[in-house]
């Protein structure tokens, strides 16, 4: 039986306030993952990074599963045994720079930039762009976007008077605060993984296979 909600009558001490409420409030912004993401600035963000080398950038790895209609990228966060399992498991894992950036506009987010691990991926040119892109973007307020055409990212940087009136690059999160808001949920930690629906919904059991065996 559905209860009834009680009605409430609205008086002048509930909505009202002292005349001195203000003192003494200095107020603070609170970020959630709503506000900062793990996807690359938007196309007509111009940003900057925090890192100001490659040897600086936290490593980490992503694992792509399957949640409803969605593939999403989740953050591997454990010890390397575990990273080792997972990476059995899915037979595929994602090398990623945690680029940690910010917009003009003060919004904050973690780019994962793919690392190249094979001869193949040194040779892609949305990594290698990428990669050319971050580092200007150290100094620089720069933009990225796709190029579908040529199969890589453009780089455009702010004019002088536009990187004179976007100022300083204001970081307002520690690296680690950033990056737990930026994957949310969206992260897989090892003593949550056997109870993860959706990790073991995408395994699933392995079957053995018959190979062909040439006879001699």
């Amino acid at each position: 039986m559905e209860k009834t909600k009680e009605k409430r009558r609205l008086t002048a001490d509930g909505v009202g306030v002292s005349a001195d409420f203000n003192t003494g409030l200095t107020g603070s912004k609170i970020y959630t993952s709503a506000h900062i993401s793990n996807q690359k600035p938007s196309e007509t963000e111009w940003f900057k990074v925090q890192q100001q080398s490659w040897e600086a950038t936290q490593d980490g790895v992503e694992v792509k599963i399957r949640v409803g209609v969605r593939d999403v990228n989740y953050l591997v966060y454990g010890s390397e045994q575990f990273k080792a399992r997972v990476k059995d498991d899915f037979k595929k894992i994602k090398k990623v720079h945690l680029v940690y950036y910010t917009t003009s506009q003060g919004r904050m987010g973690i780019w994962p930039v793919s690392i190249p691990m094979s001869d193949r991926a040194q040779k892609n040119n949305w990594i290698i762009s990428a990669q050319q892109i971050v580092e200007s973007a150290r100094s620089k307020w720069t933009k990225c976007v796709s190029n579908m055409g040529i199969g890589s990212y453009d780089m455009f940087v702010a004019r002088p008077q536009d990187q004179e009136q976007f100022g300083t690059a204001n970081f307002e999160l520690d690296f680690f605060e950033c990056l737990e808001k930026a994957y949310g949920e969206d992260i897989l930690y090892e003593d949550e993984y056997d109870d993860n629906p959706y990790v073991q919904q995408q395994i699933g059991t392995q079957v053995g296979v018959k190979l062909y065996e040439e006879t001699k």
